[in-house]
């Protein structure tokens, strides 16, 4: 068998099963409304490089048009972040994904990676958002809009995370990262040094065009 058969959420599933599970999710936009169907959807697209290389938590899936297709009507996945922001995904690439066992262990691992990277910082990042509340407000750096909602306000990496990690993991050349899911005891220092965050309202962070390379 070329693609052996894979586990997910305690269940075997073969290719063929899994592209007749999607196409079925991906018949209308409520193909997802379904608990067991959501949590294996986030599963799955979790095994796809586009997602894991974005270096967030998987929040949730939701099914609509791609934008990019215009008016043909098929619908696709849409994975939203844990940050707010969404990304469109390819049903075959995705199906795809979830078949070759070493590039999923090694992309889980790098997953893990960047979790433990971005918790290493959290209480930083808290309290650069504590800071910037005035009055019970925050405003956006782009739209200048103001908000007391916490969930609507986000703090955003202008040097996007991911950028960051690059630099420090050329800086610490010498440390082992084919292997550790932990970064080196310099990075939080580091990081919270170099880092430089801004308050987004959570339209302007879900809208905003993200750099494709380090510029």
């Amino acid at each position: 068998m070329k693609h052996p058969p894979v586990t997910l959420l305690g269940k075997k599933y073969t290719m063929k099963d899994l592209e007749s599970w999607v196409s079925c999710v991906l018949s209308s936009r409520s193909g997802l409304d379904d608990e067991q169907d959501q949590r294996l959807a986030c599963e799955v697209v979790r095994n796809y490089d586009k997602v894991y290389s974005v270096g967030e938590e998987v929040s949730s899936v939701f099914i609509d048009e791609n934008p990019e297709w215009g008016k043909r009507g098929n619908l696709c996945f849409h994975v939203a972040f844990e940050s707010g922001h969404t990304l469109t995904v390819a049903r075959k690439k995705v199906v795809r994904s979830c078949f070759d066992s070493e590039k999923t262990e090694e992309r889980r691992r790098i997953e893990k990676l960047y979790a433990n990277m971005r918790e290493e910082v959290h209480t930083f990042i808290g309290e650069f958002k504590k800071d910037r509340c005035d009055g019970g407000y925050w405003k956006c750096e782009l739209c200048s809009e103001h908000s007391n909602i916490r969930e609507n306000v986000h703090v955003d990496h202008d040097w996007e995370f991911r950028f960051m990690v690059e630099k420090f993991k050329e800086l610490q050349n010498d440390y082992a990262w084919d292997t550790e899911v932990h970064p080196p005891a310099e990075w939080e220092a580091w990081h919270n040094e170099n880092a430089k965050l801004r308050i987004l309202c959570k339209s302007c962070n879900l809208r905003r065009k993200r750099p494709k390379k380090l510029a």
